[in-house]
């Protein structure tokens, strides 16, 4: 895209009036409106409303008269708002010359960002492109004199109090506004259907957005003078948006050009796939824990090929021999447990768009919970129905396979209930030969079979939720979020919080012989 030579931005301004006139309802509008310093003439404030005083209060610190009125007329004077006991009778917005809005830009060192309204007419529209723009940190949103909602109490309530700070015009001609925008090197970007992906366009020069009208899209004497058209995949049944949620997409796929973040896609969304970085700092974590018996065991570690490991205090060579769970994860001998205590310290990078991830040791054992306590203890043989959270594998992320056996006294159908458990799925087999699975209620399965002795093997795959779950989170957690890992509030639990798993009470085998007719 080239680049055009800027231009004084001392234009001739418009002849606009400096504000619109009218009442601006509701706590959020009227006080963004007093912050602003947007023209107030009077406050009113109803006679049973509360939680008032710091909008009285500013309002009177600039001087601005307050007038207590009943509820009733509050909403003669808002025209039936949704008032929320408070209405201000001045300015719903204050106007701005183009050349200003320009300004704002340039005072702020960056490139100027703003919406080109084309035939807004609903106010409500209007009000929350404004809303949106001023969130989106653009400079302004300009707004043609004809043909155009205007600063109305409507926009005021739907802006949230966003136009007191945040609108440029109106214009006499939108077309030649285009024109000294132009000429200040800012790129305009018309929105129609048979425009290229916004994804392909630059936005992180001067930049602006043209949002037609609802109902009949942009002028032709606009779009002509745009200088790329833009569209949005459309893969429902509905051919366009609204224009307020359209100018939403296209002002935060700026920001997100500004700022530099990646697309949050399938290719950008793990942080192998960024760039490599120089480490900024880097972290040693040290852990310290007991052990029964003296166990060969691996670690398994995200980035273990930056990582420095040590056991004990022995520096370990990190010589990656497979992956765990995740082909990120890559585990490597650690060496041999010693019987008492042992400490394990890692030393990893810790980057800009990184972060510490979990570590995991691994190997033939078991683990006793206490508390906050963890002792390493040899492994149980042999797991019986009900939580294997409480048989010494509370961290157990495998499957689980129970072996049952039936005499069969003849060729029917056996039935395997399995009412009680936790987990994924659960599967069985016959004599080795799979036999379907278990996910729904009534949580059966009927299977043929012959006469004799059969071995029913019963399978439960199991989740991970205790292996990389928010173990410390209280029960009443349901819903995982990047915040549940912080160990402040009263979310956070010192001792271990498990989930139940494994098949927690004993299945029901039921035998129809052929003669019954069972199906």
């Amino acid at each position: 895209m080239s680049q055009r030579k800027p231009q004084s931005r001392r234009q001739k301004p418009a002849e606009m009036p400096e504000t619109e006139n009218d009442r601006i309802a509701g706590r959020n509008p009227v006080m963004e409106a007093l912050r602003s310093g947007a023209r107030i003439d009077m406050l009113y404030v109803g006679q049973e409303s509360g939680g008032l005083q710091e909008i009285i209060s500013l309002a009177k610190e600039q001087g601005i008269p307050v007038k207590v009125v009943t509820e009733s007329k509050l909403t003669q004077l808002t025209g039936g708002a949704v008032h929320q006991g408070v209405a201000a009778e001045g300015a719903c917005g204050t106007y701005v010359s183009l050349e200003e809005l320009l300004e704002r830009a340039a005072e702020k060192g960056e490139p100027p960002l703003l919406v080109l309204c084309d035939g807004i007419q609903d106010p409500h529209n209007l009000g929350a492109i404004i809303r949106t723009a001023e969130a989106a940190g653009a400079h302004g949103v300009i707004i043609p004199k004809r043909r155009s909602a205007s600063l109305t109490l409507t926009v005021g309530k739907t802006s949230a109090g966003a136009a007191s700070w945040l609108a440029g015009g109106p214009v006499p001609n939108l077309a030649s506004a285009m024109e000294i925008l132009k000429k200040n090197n800012v790129w305009i970007y018309g929105t129609d259907a048979a425009g290229t992906s916004y994804t392909d366009a630059d936005f992180t020069g001067g930049t602006a957005f043209v949002i037609g009208s609802e109902g009949f899209g942009m002028s032709r004497l606009v779009g002509e003078k745009c200088d790329a058209m833009l569209s949005l995949p459309m893969r429902g049944k509905v051919n366009s948006l609204n224009a307020s949620v359209a100018a939403g997409i296209f002002l935060y796929e700026a920001v997100r050009q500004r700022l530099g973040y990646p697309r949050q896609t399938g290719k950008t969304a793990q942080p192998w796939t960024l760039p490599p970085e120089t480490p900024e700092h880097w972290v040693k974590l040290r852990y310290s824990f007991r052990s029964e018996i003296a166990v060969p065991v691996k670690l398994a570690l995200e980035n273990a090929d930056k990582a420095r490991v040590w056991l004990n205090g022995a520096e370990i060579a990190v010589r990656p021999d497979g992956w765990y769970t995740d082909k990120a994860i890559l585990t490597f001998p650690l060496g041999i447990l010693e019987q008492g205590d042992n400490v394990l310290t890692v030393e990893l990078p810790f980057f800009q768009r990184g972060s510490l991830e979990n570590c995991f040791l691994l190997g033939d054992f078991g683990v006793r919970v206490r508390g906050t306590r963890l002792t390493v203890i040899e492994p149980p043989r042999e797991l019986g129905f009900g939580d294997i959270t409480r048989q010494e594998l509370p961290f157990y992320g495998g499957n689980l396979t129970y072996r049952l056996t039936a005499e069969v006294p003849e060729a029917g159908i056996l039935r395997l209930h399995v009412p009680h458990w936790r987990g994924a799925l659960v599967t069985a087999s016959l004599d080795g030969k799979e036999a379907g699975a278990i996910f729904l209620a009534p949580y059966h399965l009927d299977i043929p079979v012959e006469a004799g002795r059969r071995t029913l093997d019963v399978t439960l795959w199991n989740s991970r939720i205790n292996t990389f779950g928010a173990l410390h989170m209280c029960k009443d957690t349901r819903l995982l979020s990047p915040t549940s890992w912080r160990h402040t509030g009263d979310r956070w639990s010192e001792e271990f919080i498990f989930e139940e798993v494994g098949i927690l009470s004993s299945p029901e085998l039921r035998f129809f012989p052929e003669t019954s007719g069972k199906k």
